[in-house]
Formats: C-alpha cells, sequence, structure tokens
C-alpha cells in the first residue's frame, strides 16, 4: 500500500522528484523488460552527494563502487632523523667520539648512549638524507676493532632527560650538539666544501696552527691515545692555517684516529689563538 503524505518543504528538488517517479513507474507498471531507466542526476553546486550502490534484485550480480585510486604508501623509516649505532667500544666511544664521526655525514642534533644496553646509541641528525648516507658508509665498519651495525630507529627524534647519567669514563650518557660550531653542513656553502667518502686510510687535516709539523702530528695521536700515522703531508706555504694529510695502513686506523682526533684543541700562547684541529677522509694519497 502506497501512503503519500504533505512535507513541510514546499519546494522539491530535481533529483528528489526523479527519485520518486523512478519507483512509482516501477511499481505500478512491471515490465517483462530490463526495467526502467533511471533518470539521470543532475550535477551542480546542490546536487546531492553521490549515493552508495543499490542493493542488487534476487538472481542479480550485486555491483561494486570503483575504488578511488591512492598513491601507494611510502615506506615506514621514510623521513625519519633518528638512527641507532650498535657496537660501540663501550670504554673508548662516548658522545663527543661519536659525534666526531658522523658530523662528516650530517649535522648531528643529539646523542644519547643506552646504559641498559652497553655499546648502543642513539642518534638525531638534522634531516634523513644524512642518516641513509651513515647507514651506508659506515655500516659494518670496525671502530676500535668492533664492527659497527646502524639502522633506522622507530623513534622519530629524541627527548631530553630529566637527569643524565655518566658513562665510565666520566662524560654524560646524553648531549645536545644543536648548538655547536663543528657542524659542517649548515648551509649550502659548508655542504659545498664537504667530500662524502666511506672510510679511508687517508685523512685531510684543516684549520691546524701554521707550525703544525709531523712532531705535533704525533703528539696529538699520543695524547688521544690512537695509532700515530706512518706518513703525514703537510701542504706548504701555510699563512693562517695549515693543512694536509695523514696516511695509515688501513682504514680501520684512520676510522680510529678521526673518532679520536677530530676536533683536537691546540693553544697557541704567542698569538692567543685556538686552533680546533678538524679531519676528513680523503681519497688522495699523501705520497
Amino acid at each position: 500500500m502506497l501512503k503519500i503524505t504533505w512535507q513541510k518543504k514546499f519546494v522539491l528538488n530535481y533529483c528528489v522528484i526523479s527519485e520518486v517517479l523512478f519507483f512509482v513507474n516501477l511499481c505500478f507498471y512491471p515490465s517483462t523488460g530490463p526495467g526502467p531507466v533511471r533518470p539521470p542526476v543532475k550535477e551542480g553546486l546542490l546536487s546531492p552527494p553521490p549515493r552508495r550502490p543499490f542493493p542488487p534484485r534476487r538472481g542479480g550480480v550485486r555491483m561494486q563502487a570503483p575504488r578511488p585510486f591512492l598513491p601507494p604508501r611510502p615506506p615506514a623509516m621514510e623521513g625519519a632523523h633518528v638512527i641507532m649505532v650498535y657496537g660501540l667500544h663501550e670504554s673508548k666511544m662516548n658522545c663527543d667520539r661519536l659525534f666526531n664521526v658522523l658530523c662528516c655525514y650530517g649535522n648531528v642534533l643529539k646523542i644519547k648512549f643506552l646504559l641498559n644496553k652497553p655499546g648502543t646509541a642513539m642518534v638525531e641528525m638534522s634531516d634523513h638524507v644524512a642518516c641513509n648516507t651513515i647507514i651506508q658508509c659506515l655500516g659494518k665498519q670496525k671502530l676500535f676493532e668492533k664492527q659497527l651495525d646502524v639502522s633506522f630507529s622507530k623513534q622519530k627524534y629524541l627527548v631530553h632527560p630529566t637527569s643524565v647519567s655518566n658513562l665510565d669514563d666520566g662524560t654524560p650518557c646524553f648531549k645536545d650538539f644543536s648548538e655547536s660550531k663543528n657542524h659542517r653542513f649548515w648551509t649550502e656553502q659548508q655542504s659545498n666544501k664537504n667530500r662524502i667518502f666511506s672510510p679511508t686510510k687517508v685523512l685531510h687535516f684543516f684549520n691546524a696552527p701554521p707550525d703544525f709539523s709531523e712532531e705535533k702530528v704525533h703528539e696529538m695521536c699520543s695524547f688521544c691515545g690512537v695509532e700515530p700515522p706512518p706518513r703525514v703531508k703537510i701542504f706548504p706555504n701555510a699563512t693562517r692555517s695549515a693543512s694536509g694529510l695523514l696516511e695509515w695502513n688501513d682504514p680501520f686506523q684512520a676510522l680510529d684516529a678521526i673518532a679520536a682526533c677530530n676536533h683536537y684543541v691546540i693553544r697557541d700562547p704567542a698569538a692567543r689563538t685556538i686552533f680546533t684541529v678538524k679531519l676528513a677522509f680523503s681519497s688522495m694519497s699523501s705520497t
């Protein structure tokens, strides 16, 4: 039985009238053919949103709405800025020495050594590209005779702890390097000066005192507790600062040296100047 009642709305939309006429025609004028054709829906600013597919009649096939195209989801680690470093020497590595190594590949923001997992550290970098570079260049390398393993962390950033404990050498287990003056990738001009390599047996040193000599190189390595390089080449005509090449017998010794000696401070009492010796991997030879 068809029941018709009055509505308060006295203006009907074209789409509502079309739907009513369609079902009235379907009930009172059945046909053996395919049935009446649904009237087209008028599109416009006042048109209703698209409806879901109508349920099928008995014996029919259910109509499936076309699925919208969605772009592929990015990998879970894409855009991550925090990495995990495993296999660090428990007594010879700390936040400063790990910074000395990683700063050659990007800007290091924070470093945290996990006291409940000895030899493990979390590092927050300034960008995702630097994290990828570190994983590619330092993965499976040996630092102080221990093999490194680097991977992405699930955390998006490192939080400042409320209290900071000390490592075995007395240095803090957490350190913020955001304001460090030893970053090498903050500006485009700085980035263009850097050459990124996997560990090599040759290190390029720069920003040393003008009178920097092979003897002072040995003093630096002895103070930091690493083997001195068998071959030293100092570039001539040093005026404001000296630079040159240091070559070891294998890349692992050079990696130990860059962790211990990078940013070594030399004070010149006569000139009242402080020199911070900086190291980087090089593809050149000292001979």
